[in-house]
């Protein structure tokens, strides 16, 4: 299935300043980018770098020069996905695990996995593989967190979202993370374009470590699965964030959009979960 994605962000600059852009598709062996196109409204210098803490290309954008700009943003993709029968996956003890995923069963700025253990294993239980443990927190999560845009900020974290009950997909997909790590099971945040999103807009959810894959959630279940394609992932909103900004900038709009080139039969969170399937984007 191929999507077309585009982005599109206006800020007012007073002076020089710097925008650090995450928009651009991730480049994966499971999913393949074509016809990607990064423009702006007036000169600027544009230099894609990669670092260590999160899978993704960021674009550091130097403005010199006062006024209104445009970042506008295209790509083709074309992600993979594969369905895992779910019941059997386990997760790698700690003791056993690679030290590739050791930092994402760690607490995080956002996801204070060490402050939730207890809370996560009422939720999940004792019994059961990994895959049932996580599938019953994202199950928790849609049925006790109001979608509720405006209730949380940037500043909010798990422990935040759990008291206030309320936020958005970044907000479900922080706590996720927290519930699912202080179970010692590796999680990790995604920030994605999303096919029948309404509103459209950038998108956050979350992968877990099971049967040597990473295995895609929505706790928001506001998109199909398979509509999803990926920007960045990284520990959580710190290492994927859509733009940060240095210098005497503000933002204007966003705008986002992501489209399949043929109609689009969703693979739903809620189905997967009822029928205990797991979810792998490629």
């Amino acid at each position: 299935m191929q999507f077309l994605t585009t982005a599109q962000l206006e800020y007012d600059l007073m002076s020089e300043a710097t925008v650090l852009a995450s928009i651009k598709c991730m480049r994966t062996p499971g999913q393949h980018v074509s016809n990607e196109l990064l423009t702006s409204s007036r000169p600027v210098e544009m230099v894609d770098l990669v670092h260590d803490m999160a899978e993704g290309t960021f674009t550091r954008i130097t403005i010199f020069t006062p006024g209104h700009l445009s970042i506008i943003y295209s790509a083709k993709v074309v992600p993979s996905h594969a369905l895992v029968a779910g019941t059997s996956l386990t997760s790698p003890h700690p003791g056993t695990m690679g030290a590739e995923l050791l930092p994402f069963i760690y607490p995080s700025r956002y996801c204070q996995s060490d402050q939730l253990r207890n809370v996560a294993e009422s939720i999940a239980g004792p019994d059961g593989s990994a895959f049932s443990r996580v599938s019953r927190i994202v199950e928790w999560i849609y049925q006790h967190i109001r979608y509720s845009p405006g209730t949380t900020n940037e500043q909010d974290s798990a422990t935040d979202v759990l008291i206030k009950r309320s936020g958005v997909c970044r907000d479900f997909a922080h706590l996720a993370i927290a519930l699912v790590r202080s179970l010692s099971i590796p999680a990790r945040y995604l920030t994605a374009y999303a096919s029948q999103l309404e509103p459209q807009d950038f998108h956050a959810c979350f992968e877990a470590y099971l049967g040597e894959q990473w295995c895609l959630f929505d706790p928001t279940h506001l998109a199909p699965l398979n509509g999803i394609v990926r920007i960045a992932s990284g520990h959580d909103a710190s290492d994927t964030a859509v733009a940060s900004l240095y210098g005497d900038i503000v933002g204007a709009d966003v705008s986002v959009c992501c489209t399949s080139q043929s109609p689009l039969t969703p693979v739903t969170q809620a189905e997967l979960l009822q029928s205990k399937t797991a979810f792998v984007l490629g």
